[in-house]
Parts: structure tokens; C-alpha cells; sequence
């Protein structure tokens, strides 16, 4: 038999007080959760929180026999400081992609992660092309997701229509 673990004291004590106070709460008809506070962020706090702008994508999107193919054509951060840092060392504005990936039948809800490149130690750079054949003719909408070396996260739509 394995020995026991030895038992923190404050931390049993607190643990039954949290527990007889939900008792108590729920024996006299209260809710388990509480409405939160409205959150409002003070001026100091909000100097800080950034939102990146989109990055420019373009997707050659094209047809062949029951399926697409695809090619990331352009990518295009907008300018920031860290970009001026690495902009010399760059000889492709898509070496900047660090993760792409495709839902192919994009349903306008979640999105599925059906296909997707990245960079290993190996390989620096993602693969710009991906295809994909379907079972059934249709139309299509496909969501591209790509996200780039600051870790900013951009979508692109395309659809394809096969009969």
C-alpha cells in the first residue's frame, strides 16, 4: 500500500469552509455562481493593451478535378517596430508565416483544423501550397487561418465551386 501524502492542515480547513458556505447557499435556495462586476479597464491599463492590425493575405485559389488547390501568394504585416528589427533579414514577406492551417468546408461556426504547416527546426518555412479533394461536388467555403512570427493571427475566406 503506497504511503499517504501528509495532509495540509490550512488547506483542509479552508477547503470544508468553502464547501459548508455552498451548502448553506444552496440549502437556502441561492445560485452556486454570483453575476460577476462589470469590468471597466482604467486609462493606466489600457495604454497597454494592443490589437494588432490584420495582416495582408492573398490566396490563389484554383479548381482541379473533384478538389483545390491553394497558394498563399502574398503575406503583408503592417509595420511595427519588431518588424523594422528583422525587415533586412527577410527576402520573402511569407517567411514570416510561422503557422497556417486550412478548414476546407468552412461552416461558419467553429473552425476545423482539417490541414495545417509550421515550422520545425528542420524546415523554417511553411508550405505556401495545400490541396485537398473532396468526396461530393458543391460549393465550398474555405477559411484560411495563418498566424505569423508575433504571433498575430489572421483569417482569410475563399470559396471553390466543383460540380
Amino acid at each position: 500500500m503506497p504511503p499517504q501524502m501528509p495532509r495540509n492542515p490550512q488547506k483542509n480547513k479552508n477547503h470544508k469552509t468553502l464547501i459548508s458556505k455552498m451548502h448553506d447557499k444552496i440549502k437556502d435556495g441561492g445560485a452556486l455562481h454570483e453575476q460577476l462586476p462589470t469590468a471597466t479597464t482604467s486609462d493606466e491599463i489600457a495604454g497597454y493593451v494592443k490589437f494588432p492590425e490584420v495582416a495582408y493575405t492573398e490566396i490563389e485559389t484554383g479548381a482541379h478535378d473533384a478538389g483545390v488547390a491553394l497558394k498563399i501568394t502574398d503575406f503583408q504585416l503592417p509595420p511595427t517596430a519588431e518588424l523594422a528589427e528583422i525587415a533586412s533579414k527577410v527576402s520573402d514577406s511569407r517567411e514570416l508565416i510561422d503557422y497556417q492551417a486550412i478548414d476546407w468546408n468552412y461552416k461558419g461556426d467553429a473552425f476545423h483544423n482539417q490541414w495545417q504547416s509550421f515550422r520545425v527546426k528542420k524546415n523554417l518555412l511553411v508550405d505556401y501550397e495545400a490541396r485537398y479533394t473532396y468526396e461530393d461536388g458543391g460549393k465550398y467555403q474555405i477559411m484560411i487561418k495563418v498566424v505569423d512570427v508575433f504571433w498575430n493571427d489572421t483569417n482569410k475566406m475563399t470559396g471553390v465551386c466543383l460540380e
